[in-house]
C-alpha cells in the first residue's frame, strides 16, 4: 500500500511561501475572523439569551426581553451604518477600522462588569439589580456601533486587497477560518460548564461569558495594524471594470434576441434583460433584508427551545452548537461542486429550498416525538443550519463582483441595516414564542425567508457561474508584499496551483 511522504522542509517552505504571497490585510483578516468566531461562539447565542432570560425576573416577556436587548444591537448598527462606510470611503477603511477596535475593548469592559455584578448579586439571593438589564442593552447598543465598523471597512479592506477573479477562494479561506473557531468556542464552552458547573443559573453562565469576553479584547488587536497602503491599484479595478463591459455586452445581445419572440416565456425573460449588472447588489440587499427579518425571530431562541422545550443542560446545548459549524464546512463543500456544476445562484437556491424544509419539518414534528426521539429533531436543526449558512462565500462573492471599489465599505456597511432587521424582528419572535410557542415562531420564518431568498431568481441571468481575468489583466496585478512597495496578488500563472474556486 502507498502511503505518501511528506518531507518537512519542502513543507515548510510551502508554508512560508503561501504566507508571503498573502496581502498583509488579508493576513490580519484571517487572524482576526478566528479570534473574533472563537469569542462570539462561547459567550454570545445560548450563553447570552440565557443570561437576559434568566435575567428577566417579569414570567410572560422573557423571550420579549430577549427580542429587546438584540433590537438595541441592531439599532445601534442601522444608526452607525452609512456614516461609519461614507467615511471609510471618503477618508480610509483603516483609521475606522482602528476605531472599532478601541471600541470593542471598552465594549467587553462594560459587559463583563454588567455580568459579574448581576451573577454575584443573583448568587446571594438579590436578583441582578434593576439597573443590570438596561445596562447590558446599552452595552449591545457598543456592540452594535463596533461591530459594525469592524465588519464594513474591515470586509472592505479585505476586497480592496484581492486580485478580481480570487475572491470566492479567499473568502471560502475566511469562511473557513471563522467557521473552524466557531466550532472550538462552544468546545470550549462545554469544557468550562463541565468543570465550573452545568446550570441554568447566571453564576454558571457568568464564568463562560468572562472568558468569551476576554477573547474579545483580544480579537479587537488585529485591528490596530491594517493599512490602507496595502490595498490593490487601478489595475485590479481595471480588470473589474472590464468583466463588466464585457457581462453587458452579452447581456444587451440576449435582450435584443427576446424582443424578436411574443411568447409569454420571452416576454417574462425581456422583462429580466431590464436588470443588469448594475442592480444586483440592490437585489442581494433588499433579499438579504427580507431573509434577516425572518432569521431574527428564530435565531436567538433556538436555544432557549433546547433550554426550556427539550430540557437540555448547557452542556448540551453547546455541543449542538458545535456540531452546527462542521455542517456548514460540510455543506459549504457541496456548495461549493454544485456551484461549479449549475451556478453560484442556482447553487444557493437549491440549498436554501432544502434548509427551509427541514425547518418546517422541525417544527411540524418536534411536539409528535417522546423520549429520546426527540433528539432527531436536535439532528434535524444541525442539518438545516448547515445548509442555510454554507452558501457565504457565493453569496458574499457576488457582492463583492457587482460593487464598485470605491463603494464597497458603504455595501458592507449597509449589512448592518440587515442586521438591525435581524436583531428588530427578534421583538416579534420572542413576542410570538411568549404568546404562543417556538414552532409557531419557525412556520413564520421559514415563510418569510422563502419570500426574501425567491429574489435571487430576478438576477439568475446576470450573475456568471465563473469569473476569469485575462493574463494581461492577472501581470497588471501580479506583485507580492514586500518593505516598501504596495502589496499585491501573485499573476495568474502561480495560481493555477492553488485550489481555486471555479464559481469565482
Amino acid at each position: 500500500v502507498w502511503v505518501p511522504r511528506f518531507d518537512t522542509e519542502s513543507v515548510r517552505a510551502l508554508d512560508c511561501a503561501w504566507t508571503r504571497r498573502m496581502n498583509h490585510n488579508v493576513r490580519l483578516t484571517l487572524v482576526q475572523a478566528v479570534l473574533v468566531g472563537l469569542a462570539d461562539s462561547i459567550w454570545t447565542g445560548a450563553v447570552m439569551a440565557a443570561f437576559i432570560y434568566i435575567m428577566e425576573q417579569k414570567e410572560g416577556s422573557k423571550n420579549t426581553t430577549v427580542g429587546l436587548v438584540e433590537m438595541a444591537y441592531g439599532m445601534a448598527s442601522l444608526v452607525s451604518a452609512f456614516p461609519v462606510g461614507y467615511i471609510a470611503d471618503k477618508h480610509g477603511r483603516s483609521p475606522m477600522i482602528v476605531f472599532g477596535g478601541a471600541l470593542s475593548i471598552v465594549a467587553a469592559g462594560a459587559t463583563g462588569y454588567v455580568v459579574w455584578v448581576a451573577a454575584e448579586a443573583d448568587a446571594k439571593g438579590h436578583g441582578p439589580p434593576e439597573w443590570a438589564l438596561p445596562t447590558l442593552a446599552g452595552c449591545m447598543v457598543l456592540w452594535g456601533i463596533s461591530g459594525g465598523i469592524v465588519n464594513g471597512p474591515t470586509q472592505a479592506l479585505y476586497a480592496d486587497s484581492i486580485a478580481h477573479g480570487e475572491r470566492s477562494t479567499w473568502y471560502t479561506y475566511l469562511f473557513a477560518c471563522w467557521l473552524v473557531s466557531s466550532a472550538v468556542g462552544p468546545a470550549v464552552a462545554v469544557v468550562l460548564f463541565k468543570v465550573y458547573g452545568n446550570g441554568w443559573t447566571l453564576k454558571e453562565l457568568r464564568t463562560v461569558m468572562l472568558v468569551g469576553l476576554g477573547i474579545e479584547v483580544v480579537a479587537a488587536i488585529p485591528s490596530f495594524f491594517f493599512s490602507d497602503k496595502y490595498a490593490l491599484g487601478k489595475e485590479n479595478d481595471l480588470a473589474e471594470d472590464d468583466d463588466d463591459d464585457e457581462d453587458d455586452d452579452a447581456g444587451g445581445e440576449k435582450g435584443m434576441g427576446d424582443q424578436a419572440d411574443d411568447s409569454p416565456a420571452a416576454a417574462a425573460t425581456h422583462c429580466l434583460s431590464c436588470i443588469k449588472k448594475e442592480h444586483v447588489p440592490y437585489i442581494m440587499f433588499v433579499s438579504g433584508l427580507i431573509t434577516a427579518l425572518g432569521s431574527g425571530m428564530t435565531v436567538k431562541f433556538f436555544p432557549l427551545f433546547f433550554k426550556n422545550t427539550l430540557k437540555l443542560s448547557p452542556a448540551d446545548v453547546q455541543l449542538i452548537y458545535v456540531g452546527a459549524p462542521l455542517a456548514i464546512a460540510a455543506f459549504s463543500g457541496v456548495g461549493t461542486k454544485l456551484a461549479a456544476c449549475i451556478g453560484r445562484i442556482e447553487t444557493i437556491l437549491t440549498v436554501s429550498a432544502i434548509g427551509l424544509g427541514c425547518l418546517v419539518a422541525l417544527a411540524l414534528t418536534f411536539d409528535k416525538l417522546t423520549g429520546t426521539a426527540r433528539l432527531g429533531v436536535v439532528a434535524i436543526y444541525i442539518v438545516r443550519t448547515g445548509l442555510m449558512n454554507c452558501t457565504y462565500p457565493l453569496t458574499e462573492s457576488i457582492l463583492m463582483d457587482t460593487v464598485p471599489r470605491d463603494k464597497r465599505a458603504r455595501w458592507k456597511s449597509l449589512e448592518s441595516v440587515t442586521a438591525f432587521g435581524w436583531c428588530g424582528s427578534a421583538v416579534i419572535g420572542g413576542a410570538l414564542a411568549d404568546r404562543y410557542d417556538y414552532a409557531f415562531t419557525f412556520l413564520i420564518t421559514a415563510a418569510t425567508q422563502a419570500a426574501g431568498l425567491s429574489l435571487f431568481l430576478l438576477i439568475r441571468h446576470v450573475v456568471p457561474a465563473e469569473t476569469k481575468i485575462d493574463k494581461a489583466d492577472s501581470k497588471a496585478a501580479a506583485r507580492f508584499d514586500s518593505p516598501g512597495e504596495n502589496a499585491g496578488v501573485p499573476s495568474k500563472s502561480e495560481r493555477e496551483d492553488a485550489p481555486l474556486l471555479v464559481n469565482e
